[in-house]
């Protein structure tokens, strides 16, 4: 199933360059495979699960403009898994392949990174090894790539950017990518700008990609005219891997470096204390004016939106203090924000490259379904029924609807040996609440590979970024166990029983026998859609393992679980093993229990701030039935987790903490200033439900170095 997030970003700019990042991957469902292979950790001196190496290595140089991306972590992990959790920027498709070693996966992208690219990976926390083992934290880490032999680029912060904007008082210092044919003797100078100037020279062109829906985009490059600017000074000497450091007062620059008297890389830099609010979603773009060396949020703004592509597209003129609304309907794009005060002018980029500003609107959210499906087992024999089950919204934007009546789910499943056809195809009716349901029988084409006997099949819904997946396997014995709940859902202060019955090949119980089980939890989000996918396929940390217990006369035997005490909902698996004639036979089956009777989510917001910023954090409440619930207490704790050697785990630290209540539609905002050393911080929200159960929810934020140098 797709796992999409649409943030309705906020970029404060003047002050700094948000790195954002829209995450739109393609969340493949995590399997657990049982075998005989020994799986081992890593050595003594890692003691926890994260990144060992990378290639390129962090903040290298020079690499080429195809370079595989190799990630070496400390145990054995699925290539398939790390999709869900991979982000690579620019944001271009690939492939995950199995490395060297078990440890190591290589990603190959589909396309060129492109000449003189600051390429950065991020890996999410959640993230977890083949036994089980989860990162506590984002992991992240960039090179560039080799820039073209006649040209120069200006890095900062470990980024190469078109635009970058500054307070005022405020200095950079740039490393300069020097091209080996660039004449040593070449210099650099710097321009006093206008706008109307730097908006020519951020013109782009989209060129389409075969067979795929990404497009690469490049700048068209015209060359900048620099008769007309204001000289303010120039250095002499173009030498890779020195520095260039820019200090000067309020006002835009063009900074160019030039040899033989050609314009060989160049970039743009503003100065001032202005700042705009820009929040941008598929109906609308929001925007607010602030100072941000007093706050004050009433400076008289002239708004102008570009679009940028080809040529320069003037798309709406506003006059703002403090806040305003433009509607801007997806297809149309905001490339650019530019105001213009009193004290100058500021520069807010939205979806153009190299400005590290990627705010992206890709469809109608108003008009555009979101389906979670599950199966009822993740393993099934040749011929097996399958029972599945799903939900159909509308996500407008987020804030999911139910569908219109009478709505129908298509499902299908392609065929292994040709992707062009389908062995199965259903269209299934949804109820007024949004839910359907239903069954199949799996084709007999469906065939284990008899090398590892068992075939990895996805069943799709209404389109191909939603399924999930389940294995078929061969039928060597007619011996079954099976394991049963009374119901698919539980709260957690209810007792839960699993039910098991063994037959042998006549369907004759099998009386008296002895059997082994084990329980596994893994935390589950009623509001993720990856979590609803792994539901039964994925089942977290093993809680009891291999209790010894006897069928009665009848074939049967009921285990009780002990009460999980989680303030987060869980998905909870029974696994039963047989010994047989000739192997082991075994059977599984995983229960919901849900934390409470209510559900905290987290809205889209911003992802990335500096240290003594204030974070944002759109809260909401609803029940079980998808009803919001006013007026209800939360407790949020702002936290930082470091690993603490002597504990041999992790350790947190609250940074602030508060209480807040939610209005009338179950919805409250936070803003809290987080104020520590650079990397992710996590807030966490909790509440307690009408049966006294503790509720809570956590979200995963990213403070950068407050150096720009």
């Amino acid at each position: 199933m797709e796992k999409v997030k649409f943030y309705k970003k906020y970029i404060l700019i003047g002050l700094l360059i948000s790195i954002i990042v829209l995450v739109a991957g393609l969340y493949i469902i995590k399997k657990r495979v049982i075998s005989n292979n020994i799986i081992t950790k890593a050595p003594a001196t890692v003691n926890y699960f994260t990144v060992l190496a990378v290639s390129p290595s962090n903040s290298s140089n020079e690499n080429p403009q195809d370079s595989s991306i190799k990630i070496t972590f400390s145990e054995p992990i699925d290539p398939n898994n790390l999709k869900s959790y991979f982000t690579v920027n620019p944001m271009i498709p690939g492939t995950f392949t199995q490395g060297a070693t078990p440890n190591e996966v290589v990603f190959n992208a589909k396309y060129s990174f492109g000449y003189g690219t600051s390429v950065k990976v991020l890996l999410n926390k959640g993230f977890q090894s083949i036994s089980g083992d989860k990162f506590t934290s984002d992991y992240s880490f960039n090179f560039y790539t080799k820039i073209l032999d006649n040209k120069v680029s200006f890095q900062s912060d470990s980024i190469v950017s078109r635009v970058t904007n500054l307070p005022i008082g405020k200095g950079i210092s740039f490393k300069l990518s020097v091209g080996s044919t660039v004449s040593s003797d070449g210099n650099i100078t710097v321009y006093k700008a206008t706008f109307d100037q730097l908006v020519s020279a951020l013109l782009y062109k989209n060129q389409a990609n075969a067979g795929s829906s990404y497009v690469t985009q490049s700048y068209i490059d015209y060359p900048v005219d620099t008769s007309k600017m204001q000289k303010i000074s120039q250095k002499k000497g173009l030498e890779n891997n020195s520095t260039f450091d820019f200090n000067e007062g309020a006002g835009l620059y063009y900074v160019e470096a030039a040899s033989d008297n050609k314009a060989v890389g160049s970039t743009w830099i503003n100065v001032t204390n202005e700042g705009l609010i820009v929040k941008q979603d598929d109906q609308k773009i929001a925007i607010a004016t602030q100072n941000i060396q007093t706050g004050d949020t009433n400076q008289d703004t002239k708004i102008l939106l570009y679009n940028l592509k080809d040529q320069p597209t003037l798309l709406n003129i506003s006059q703002v203090n403090g806040y305003e609304e433009v509607p801007i309907q997806y297809p149309q794009t905001v490339d650019l924000v530019v105001g213009q005060t009193q004290n100058g002018i500021i520069l807010a980029p939205v979806s153009i490259p190299q400005t590290q500003a990627d705010i992206r609107v890709t469809k109608d959210l108003s008009k555009f379904d979101k389906v979670f499906i599950y199966t009822d087992k993740p393993t099934y024999l040749q011929g097996d029924i399958v029972k599945f089950a799903g939900t159909l919204r509308e996500d407008n934007d987020g804030q999911y609807k139910l569908p219109v009546s009478a709505s129908t789910v298509h499902i299908w499943i392609q065929d292994p040996t040709n992707a062009t056809k389908n062995v199965f195809v259903q269209n299934v009716n949804v109820a007024d609440d949004g839910s359907f349901s239903g069954q199949f029988s799996l084709p007999t084409s469906l065939v284990p590979d008899p090398n590892t006997n068992y075939l990895s099949t996805t069943l799709y819904a209404s389109n191909s970024r939603s399924y999930t997946t389940f294995d078929i396997v061969s039928e060597n014995t007619k011996e079954k166990i099976s394991v049963t709940f009374d119901k698919d859902k539980y709260l957690k202060n209810e007792g839960i029983t699993a039910h098991i019955t063994a037959t042998d090949t006549a369907g004759a119980p099998l009386a008296n026998q002895e059997l082994t089980y084990s329980t596994y939890s893994k935390d589950y989000y009623e509001n993720d859609p990856s979590s609803v996918a792994d539901f039964g396929t994925d089942w977290g940390v093993r809680k009891v393992e291999n209790q010894t217990l006897f069928l009665d006369q009848n074939g049967k035997a009921d285990v009780k679980i002990d009460q999980i005490e989680s303030t987060i909902s869980q998905a909870v698996t029974l696994e039963a093993n047989l010994p047989v004639a000739g192997g082991n036979m075994s059977g599984a089956k995983t229960v919901l229990v849900q934390q409470g009777n209510l559900v905290l989510t987290f809205g889209s917001s911003r992802q990335n701030y500096r240290s003594g910023d204030t974070t944002i954090n759109r809260v909401y409440a609803k029940d079980l039935s998808g009803n919001p619930v006013p007026n209800l207490n939360l407790h949020y704790q702002l936290y930082k987790t470091a690993y603490d050697n002597s504990s041999s785990g992790y350790k947190e630290t609250t940074l602030n903490e508060g209480n807040v209540t939610t209005d009338g539609n179950g919805y409250v905002l936070i803003n809290q200033v987080a104020t520590s050393n650079p990397g992710d911080i996590t807030i966490r929200v909790t509440a307690t439900d009408s049966v006294n159960n503790k509720v809570e929810s956590e979200r995963t934020m990213t403070l950068l170095d407050n150096k720009i140098v």
